[in-house]
């Protein structure tokens, strides 16, 4: 520990010392090898500033990019503020260069064919949620956010890192097949996927819900867990929107 603090203390001074000096790219060699051995959020905002003083916009998305999925995957946290400032900033300097308009959509299109709802990470996600919202007051359709959360037996979130991981990665493949190709979800905590349903009525939640829950009890899990579902309508107001169904599937595993 006491090494550690050391290495730490002195990445800090040579990072200003550095930095004062604008070689950055020495920076960037620094923050990357102390990411690989400590992966914390500090050495991953130290390479993307790095890359984005050396206007590497591309390269500094990618680290964005990685960053995130680590900290979603391994630990169940979305991006902080800091991570969100950088994501914008970051997203207002890449620029792309097309000839003819049909370059642009070859370079929107999904990698490959892709079957039931879109998973996009948080960011993705909130802006996605934002262009809904606007277009639900044309037309008149109606949205709602879906919360699903694994719970223990006491109806707890559940916690246990061995099982967890697990789970949630069943649970992504039983809400991504369970769903249509016009909805899209998110990771949203360690034990946590957040859903945008959009043009379906409040009764329908619950059509949903046995959907997803058949689905991932297809999969043969065992263990004494469930899922719970909270639903409230996808409204953009400044009081919170009343939360319109709140249901808790009993012990789904036998």
């Amino acid at each position: 520990m006491e090494y550690q603090k050391l290495y730490f203390d002195c990445l800090r001074e040579a990072e200003a010392l550095l930095k004062s000096r604008g070689r950055f790219e020495e920076l960037l060699d620094l923050s990357t090898r102390a990411c690989s051995i400590y992966p914390y959020e500090e050495f991953y905002l130290g390479q993307i500033d790095c890359l984005m003083s050396m206007e590497r916009f591309k390269e500094a998305m990618d680290v964005y990019e990685k960053a995130t999925s680590f900290y979603f995957e391994e630990l169940g946290l979305t991006p902080s503020e800091e991570m969100m400032e950088r994501f914008h900033a970051m997203s207002d300097k890449v620029q792309f260069r097309a000839a003819v308009v049909t370059d642009i959509k070859d370079g929107l299109q999904e990698e490959k064919e892709k079957y039931g709802a879109y998973f996009c990470t948080y960011p993705g996600f909130t802006d996605c949620y934002h262009i809904v919202c606007r277009m639900l007051e044309r037309n008149g359709q109606a949205a709602f956010l879906m919360l699903c959360t694994m719970v223990d037996r006491e109806g707890q979130p559940l916690t246990d890192e061995n099982k967890l991981e697990k789970y949630m990665e069943k649970l992504k493949q039983a809400i991504g097949s369970s769903l249509r190709r016009g909805d899209f979800y998110t990771r949203y905590g360690a034990n946590q996927f957040l859903i945008l349903l959009i043009g379906l009525h409040l009764e329908d939640s619950s059509v949903i819900q046995n959907r997803i829950d058949s689905r991932f009890l297809s999969f043969g899990l065992k263990a004494r867990a469930a899922i719970e579902y909270k639903v409230q309508p996808a409204v953009e107001e400044d009081r919170p929107g009343e939360e319109l169904s709140f249901r808790q599937a009993g012990s789904i595993w036998n």
